[in-house]
């Protein structure tokens, strides 16, 4: 994996450089995107410039200075990351009040400090209202990016205290990038789409198989949801394949139903019989089945991703019952 910025990144990179080094950076920065934007990677990336001795005059951290050292060996005791014990696990209160006690020391190198809150949504409500706290009264010397994939589910008082950095990927950077790693591929475009813009996302899955493994998916969908496949039988089927990635293309293909149903857009993306059947199938269900599968997807998805012990069958089948 290459170091942030990424190309799609370095717009903002430079913007925050030069904020910086005008001594207006905000202690509290909001970064808001997709998942698999590489947001966290450009938090830790800008955290290193922060710290590095050279970084007032270069635009990445050089990488060899003592502070750069520390981060490498990820012993920097002026970086912190906070995070959730597991996937899908909660930011508990006590590990804001940890990043509390730490802002509350001098930087150990004499300059900044930094810390990476992420995934921001993932906070209980305790541990929100402990941040909201801090935020209130930030320390001179530290610097707090908050990464977050879904910055509307945290509350506007949190929101309201940093400065909001959007970092979804440009599109037509993001293909060139894309295209650069895997080749031209017509495949790309929708992916980006599908995955709500997310260049790592999309190049992890056109390494695998592209395209087909939605429209496979959406095969079985319209299947099951017509009465013309075993939901059982499907389900053994799909078990075979990574559960992770099976439950993020059955949540997307879910939305796009929902959508459908509600407002009859169809994604421009999509060649003429695919959006056809979409329109069939979506139109063939209820409204509150569909959010009703929806929900239990999304259920399922935070399970597995919490745990690597969840036996996937049981939730399939229990899934595709639902909506047979």
């Amino acid at each position: 994996m290459e170091q942030a910025p990424y190309p799609w990144q370095e717009h903002r990179w430079q913007q925050l450089l030069g904020v910086w080094r005008q001594g207006r950076l905000p202690h509290t920065l909001l970064l808001g995107g997709a998942e698999g934007s590489a947001i966290k990677e450009f938090a830790w990336a800008f955290s290193t410039l922060l710290l590095c001795a050279h970084g007032a005059v270069a635009d990445q951290s050089c990488g060899s200075c003592k502070s750069c050292v520390l981060v490498k060996a990820g012993t920097h005791p002026d970086l912190h990351m906070v995070t959730s014990e597991a996937p899908g696990k909660a930011i508990k209160v006590d590990q804001i009040r940890e990043l509390d006690n730490m802002a509350a020391l001098k930087p150990h190198s004499g300059g900044a400090k930094c810390v990476i809150l992420e995934p921001a949504e993932a906070m209980n409500i305790g541990a929100a209202n402990s941040l909201l706290k801090t935020l209130e009264e930030p320390a001179a010397d530290t610097f707090l990016f908050v990464v977050c994939y879904q910055p509307s589910l945290l509350a506007t008082t949190l929101r309201s205290r940093c400065l909001r950095v959007d970092m979804r990927a440009s599109v037509p950077t993001a293909l060139a990038w894309l295209e650069q790693k895997v080749g031209q591929q017509h495949q790309l475009r929708p992916l980006l789409t599908l995955t709500n813009k997310a260049p790592l996302k999309v190049l992890e899955m056109a390494k695998e198989s592209g395209l087909k493994q939605w429209t496979d998916l959406f095969e079985d969908l319209e299947g099951v949801m017509l009465g013309q496949k075993d939901p059982v039988a499907v389900a053994e089927q799909w078990n075979e394949q990574e559960p992770n990635q099976l439950f993020f293309c059955l949540e997307k293909w879910l939305q796009l139903m929902i959508r459908t149903k509600l407002s009859d857009m169809l994604p421009s993306w999509m060649e003429r019989d695919l959006r056809q059947r979409l329109v069939r199938v979506a139109k063939s269900q209820q409204e509150g089945s569909l959010f009703d599968a929806y929900d239990n997807v999304v259920s399922a998805y935070r399970l597995i991703s919490g745990s690597t012990n969840v036996n996937a069958q049981p939730l399939l089948e229990e899934f595709l019952v639902l909506i047979a």
